[in-house]
């Protein structure tokens, strides 16, 4: 495992030593948004980002939540399950959704994590495989990459 850090926000994560970090110098030459606290490229060849939205206070979470729900509706993805994790510690709430939206002939399914650290609303997404049912939790496990992520955030102190 490493552990990465961002100081703007406070956050630490520790990553599986087999992830290659994106470093931040590349982020306006590739296009990437300037709130991109982490991006991060797996063994697997995907993607992880995780990246702040806003400052917040809690009791405000699940109404931006809500609305990034709507938003990805409005973008063309469709939102084909939600659930949310019971957390313990720093961070106390935790949603998530599964998301499929179509890029040219390809079906990409994403996970999308949203969490309050230090007042900011942060989002972590990452791809899934797109055999996986996402109602079936089980099965959305089957996904090292999810695992991971929730890992990640789930160990953040």
């Amino acid at each position: 495992m490493m552990e990465l850090n961002n100081d703007l926000i406070g956050l630490t994560i520790s990553v599986p030593s087999s992830w290659n970090v994106i470093p931040k110098e590349s982020y306006e030459e590739y296009n990437i948004d300037k709130r991109t606290l982490f991006l991060l490229l797996t063994s697997d060849n995907k993607f992880v980002s995780f990246m702040y939205q806003c400052k917040l206070k809690e009791e405000n979470f699940q109404n931006l939540y809500k609305d990034n729900i709507d938003n990805l509706k409005k973008e063309g993805m469709e939102v084909l399950y939600e659930g949310a994790l019971k957390t313990s510690g720093k961070i106390s709430q935790v949603k998530y959704a599964f998301v499929s939206i179509n890029s040219g002939d390809k079906n990409l399914r994403l996970i999308q994590v949203f969490f309050l650290y230090n007042n900011y609303f942060i989002n972590a997404s990452t791809e899934v495989n797109p055999n996986i049912n996402p109602k079936d939790i089980l099965n959305l496990m089957d996904d090292k990459d999810v695992i991971a992520i929730l890992k990640i955030i789930l160990s953040i102190k």
